[in-house]
């Protein structure tokens, strides 16, 4: 069975570990439910299907015609992501019995960090970059899997029928539709409308939030990064070019060697590196993690959505 961060962490004897891989459950739409295939090494390489070949009937004493299918060997590179929480002594002097209590709101928002970085290189990562990330969604949506939402100067409003076009690119079940908040509320607004309720519920997750289904499609609304800017924002160019006010939504399903997942070297190290300099106390966060689409179409970007009312 895949298991996510969440699950995998509850088998662990860390309690730091387990305390940070919650934070990133809790801050990050994607690592509550990508399940994670463990590596031996900071790169992983397999055979992606790439044709299937020829299947014919044939009549009695004649032969196929052979036409063999071929595969894409693909090599996904894992980087490094992480940070070291530092205490100041004197905070820690200064804090009476409430020793681990000051060190865990600074881990926490160190392990908030990560989750959140990590967040924004899944969607808009590039290999190219430095230092050098994984490539995120953006980049690996091409072809067939990246649909517009229209032909207009300056973008479209998101129609349903595009979205539910974007969601029939994707093989098998849709785990989850990844969109900025704005377009979340655009989609509860649109839930108001006799037209749409039907497709549109509600219930909780884990952690008590409130989670928006659209066909039973989880909502994963994609926020801030570590640096609170957004990270789907209105600044891209829709397909008819015009003023950058567009956004993406990006369709996903998740699996273990069949469609989206994450790659890491081990779990994420959690340590306590004691004091440095005799000044703070260190708490070291660091992961060597990666990410994959065994299937192509396991993705499906949906581009140029520009910040209007939804047309059914």
């Amino acid at each position: 069975m895949a298991l996510t961060l969440l699950e995998k962490a509850k088998l662990s004897q860390n309690p730091l570990r387990i305390g940070v891989v919650q934070t990133f459950a809790r801050e990050s739409a994607i690592l509550q439910d990508m399940p994670f295939m463990n590596t031996a090494s900071d790169s992983y390489s397999y055979n992606r299907e790439q044709t299937l070949g020829r299947a014919d009937f044939r009549s009695i004493n004649a032969e196929y015609t052979e036409e063999t299918g071929t595969l894409d060997k693909v090599t996904e590179n894992l980087t490094v992501l992480g940070g070291y929480s530092d205490v100041d002594r004197v905070l820690i002097a200064t804090s009476g019995d409430s020793v681990n209590d000051i060190r865990s709101v600074y881990d926490g928002m160190k392990a908030k960090a990560v989750a959140l970085k990590f967040t924004k290189t899944a969607i808009k990562g590039d290999c190219e970059s430095s230092p050098k990330e994984f490539d995120g969604l953006q980049v690996r949506c091409t072809g067939d899997q990246l649909i517009a939402a229209g032909s207009s100067s300056g973008g479209d409003a998101l129609s349903l029928a595009k979205l539910d076009e974007a969601i029939d690119a994707v093989d098998g079940d849709v785990d989850a539709i990844l969109m900025n908040a704005t377009m979340g509320r655009r989609m509860s607004a649109a839930a108001r409308l006799s037209s749409v309720a039907g497709n549109v519920n509600y219930d909780v997750d884990e952690f008590g939030k409130r989670v928006v289904r659209y066909n039973g499609i989880k909502l994963a609304l994609i926020r801030r990064d570590e640096n609170d800017d957004e990270i789907m924002p209105f600044s891209e160019t829709g397909s008819g070019g015009g003023t950058a006010q567009c956004t993406s939504i990006y369709i996903v399903r998740y699996g273990l060697n069949t469609a989206m997942c994450g790659l890491e070297c081990g779990p994420v190290a959690v340590e306590d590196m004691g004091y440095q300099n005799n000044v703070c106390a260190r708490t070291l966060i660091e992961w060597i993690v990666g990410l994959t689409l065994f299937n192509k179409r396991s993705a499906c970007r949906l581009y140029g959505i520009t910040d209007a009312a939804i047309a059914a």
